[in-house]
């Protein structure tokens, strides 16, 4: 009878290892999907927030596109403070390095970085050369337009992302 009974007892144990591997490795299988889900989400978390440095990037830069717009038109306009130009241009200067900070690192932000350190550069000739080289202030805008094209072009790049999440997860 022992022997009968020690046979049925090993028979059991090998069943319940059998049943309780199956458990774990059903388990490690959840524990993947759970832990997928879980990048998936912080991912989406990361790309919304970059999403929304972009954007008041965006508004940013088309503040001191307007601001450098503004200053072409009144540079050469008489009784106009020279003091009030160069510190307006030292506050554009001051806005597009905060800009520059602000940009996600990355190569696909390189070029938008670019724009943005060429467009101080001609800012800051303009300052240096005497506020008189209205070209300086020209290319400065056409290199801040280039950024906002990059900006703009960045964003749309998100939302289709946003829309392709949204549809693989329907």
């Amino acid at each position: 009878m022992s022997k009968i009974m020690w046979s049925t007892v090993g028979n059991v144990a090998s069943i319940v290892t059998i049943v309780g591997f199956v458990i774990t490795i059903w388990q490690l299988f959840a524990l993947k999907n759970s832990v997928k889900k879980s990048e998936q989400a912080i991912r989406e978390v990361l790309d919304d927030k970059e999403y929304e440095k972009l954007k008041h990037i965006l508004e940013a830069t088309e503040n001191q596109l307007k601001e450098v717009s503004s200053l072409l038109i009144t540079v050469d306009k008489q009784g106009v403070n020279q003091k009030s130009i160069r510190e307006r241009c030292v506050n554009v200067c001051s806005e597009l390095n905060k800009c520059y900070i602000s940009l996600p690192s990355g190569d696909s932000y390189s070029n938008i970085k670019n724009q943005f350190v060429e467009a101080r550069n001609h800012m800051e000739s303009f300052v240096d050369g005497e506020l008189k080289s209205k070209s300086e202030m020209k290319e400065a805008r056409a290199f801040l337009e280039n950024a906002m094209e990059g900006i703009k072009k960045a964003e749309e790049e998100f939302a289709e992302k946003k829309v392709q999440a949204a549809t693989h997860r329907n």
